[in-house]
């Protein structure tokens, strides 16, 4: 039975793709330490799957749209640079969620709680955030204390209208994402 990797996410406007890229093309002179993610590749993940039967993918979608039916669009901000698993041993750049947390964790909550009962195990606790890069070198602090002021003053707002569950197909120059079906959110 074939497979696919999947994940569920939240994706982001073509206009605060573009503001976040600006911001973060100003730090890009350490190409040779950071594997950049694509701006059309910027994404909130609610929830890494791993590898999925194919015939698995419409039941887990319908399970999620059931569990969300009842959560309303909400605003998100994008504000304030960080680094997993901190500054001082960086492996993954992120710009954080400033505002509409609670509704970001409700959803978090939700799509949990149509995965648990089809075997999935819940992700350790839900710190919400947009990858930005990934170091393949040990950053120092020094480094991350020189992050341009561009990437600490991003502020992108945007309403969350859906949820949406990818493939993600892994190649040499970068994976590539799918999106395989759209979950809307309709609560008042």
């Amino acid at each position: 039975m074939p497979t696919c990797r999947s994940f569920i996410a939240i994706t982001l406007p073509e206009e605060v793709k573009s503001s976040i890229n600006q911001a973060v093309r100003q730090w890009r002179s350490l190409a040779d330490q950071v594997k950049w993610v694509p701006p059309a590749q910027y994404h909130l993940t609610l929830a890494f799957l791993g590898e999925v039967s194919q015939e698995q993918l419409p039941i887990i979608a319908e399970a999620t749209a059931a569990q969300l039916v009842g959560l309303p669009p909400f605003i998100i901000e994008i504000n304030g640079f960080g680094a997993f698993p901190s500054r001082n041993r960086a492996r993954v750049l992120w710009l954080g969620i400033s505002k509409g947390t609670d509704l970001l964790q409700e959803a978090y909550r939700c799509v949990w709680s149509a995965l648990v009962p089809l075997g999935f195990s819940a992700d350790r606790s839900f710190q919400p955030h947009l990858t930005i890069g990934r170091v393949k070198t040990s950053l120092g602090n020094l480094v991350l204390s020189d992050v341009p002021a561009a990437l600490n003053e991003v502020r992108a707002s945007f309403t969350v209208r859906q949820i949406e569950l990818f493939k993600s197909e892994l190649f040499p120059s970068g994976p590539k994402y799918t999106q395989l079906h759209v979950m809307p959110l309709l609560g008042n």
